[in-house]
């Protein structure tokens, strides 16, 4: 039927999007959790959402091109292999049973084949998971061995819409002394807000502050992270 067509090109065209808005997603989870940042606190909008899935792509790329290899050339071929190696008899039934298989899925009402793909979604989704944590891990490493970009706080700028002043205090003035050792390390930048990472002076530690800086109130906030 027409609506059915019109039904499978949907699913054709979200599904991608769909398994790309999980990656991105994912991948800022575990990035922004590496610096006890939760992700509801950030504002982030789709398009940056999508963007993010580009380095779990790239890091499976690279790093799990040997699982990509075996899965998708080296496990067909070996198959194909095995099958031509049966006997006709063992064939017909190997064939007999795809065939079953196919049948089976075509005959499934349309709720039953959106359940079946839910269920191949979230196992897949499950299956990266491993993945997507690594790739995330692997950028917040760089933040905190220093291959980052560093933030220099300026002078406050005096006038309508400048951030407020902040009151004196310990973590004021920790701020200020990271700003002036060229020692904060951009974690996130969006419209609103600047998260920062200053490293302890004992870097073995593996320990730092987050601060938090709002573009029009300054500094609101400090956390403590630790290097996992």
């Amino acid at each position: 039927m027409e609506w059915q067509k019109v039904f499978y090109e949907f699913l054709i065209v979200t599904v991608p999007a769909v398994i790309l808005y999980f990656i991105g997603w994912g991948y800022l989870y575990y990035y922004f959790g590496a610096f006890g940042i939760n992700i509801a606190e950030v504002h982030i909008d789709v398009p940056t959402i999508f963007i993010y899935s580009v380095p779990v792509v790239q890091n499976a790329v690279v790093h799990y091109l040997y699982y990509l290899l075996v899965v998708l050339v080296l496990l067909p071929a070996a198959v194909l292999l095995l099958y031509s190696q049966l006997k006709v008899r063992q064939k017909n039934k190997v064939k007999a049973a795809w065939t079953r298989a196919a049948t089976a899925v075509a005959e499934m009402s349309l709720w039953a084949k959106l359940a079946l793909l839910i269920v191949v979604l979230v196992g897949s989704a499950l299956a990266m998971r491993p993945i997507i944590e690594a790739a995330a891990l692997e950028t917040a490493m760089r933040i905190w061995t220093g291959s980052t970009t560093v933030v220099i706080a300026l002078p406050e700028a005096k006038g309508e819409g400048s951030p407020k002043p902040v009151a004196p205090s310990v973590w004021s003035n920790r701020y200020e002394a990271c700003s002036k050792k060229e020692a904060l390390r951009l974690i996130y930048a969006d419209d609103n807000a600047y998260y920062l990472l200053c490293m302890k002076e004992d870097t073995r530690s593996g320990q730092g502050d987050v601060f938090e800086v709002r573009r029009k109130e300054g500094l609101v906030s400090v956390r403590f992270a630790e290097r996992e």
